[in-house]
């Protein structure tokens, strides 16, 4: 939820990024093309494939596990810890990391941001997600990734 006051563009959706398509972005390491990581494939409540929320969000998360074990949905914050000893949680925690690297070099390229934040459920990943994302970002985009910084967001006031 965005903080009463902040900017939202003529349409209320300046800054929400959960839909923006990252299954085209390309690059060494990155999502698609070589050494990419691969998608998810999973259809966003949208109605598009591999959103930046199949990919990053706990709804998306719990439905490429379900694709892959069938199994009781994986919460987001158990993806890290599970990623080291289990291939299906280690693929789920790449894809998160680096579809959130590349979706905030989408948003550096655009707008010239310095600072980027990142809010939502991705939140209770803390430092080893912010770890990641950096790395990534050195990956995909090398000459700007040092000049930005990636950070959490502060949680927004709880409803009055």
């Amino acid at each position: 939820r965005r903080p009463a006051g902040a900017p939202c563009g003529s349409t209320g959706s300046a800054g929400e990024i959960g839909h923006l398509p990252l299954a085209a972005l390309a690059g060494p390491g990155g999502l698609s093309g070589p050494g990419g990581v691969g998608t998810a494939g999973v259809t966003c409540a949208c109605g598009l494939v591999d959103c930046l929320e199949t990919m990053a969000a706990g709804a998306g998360i719990a439905a490429q596990w379900r694709a892959e074990r069938g199994e009781t949905p994986l919460r987001i914050k158990d993806v890290p810890t599970l990623a080291e000893t289990d291939p299906v949680a280690a693929a789920i925690w790449r894809r998160l990391h680096v579809a959130v690297a590349a979706a905030v070099r989408v948003l550096v390229l655009t707008v010239d941001v310095q600072h980027v934040a990142l809010g939502g459920g991705v939140a209770k990943l803390g430092d080893p997600l912010l770890l990641h994302v950096n790395g990534a970002q050195v990956s995909l985009e090398p000459r700007i990734a040092a000049q930005i910084e990636v950070e959490y967001a502060e949680p927004p006031p709880p409803p009055a």
